[in-house]
């Protein structure tokens, strides 16, 4: 493994160019993964910041020449 791994840096070191891309490429990566899990955690897996969030509801109205409403119950989840 030793072996391997003073293979890996000579070829680096021989290439600095791929090497900065090959990190940054990386760096890149990983941030976009955490920033998107960090969205569906705090947008779908953690519950609402209201008290008896389980009890909103969604509603909609149109009542400009066309006189619609609905009122929807909220979504049951089975997580």
């Amino acid at each position: 493994m030793l072996q391997d791994i003073r293979y890996a840096l000579r070829g680096s070191l021989r290439r600095p160019a791929f090497a900065i891309l090959v990190v940054l490429t990386l760096g890149v990566g990983i941030g976009a993964n955490s920033a998107m899990f960090s969205i569906v955690n705090s947008a779908l897996l953690q519950p609402l910041p209201y008290e008896r969030s389980e009890e909103l509801v969604y509603m909609f109205g149109a009542f400009r020449g066309g006189n619609q409403a609905s009122i929807l119950p909220a979504p049951i989840c089975g997580f």
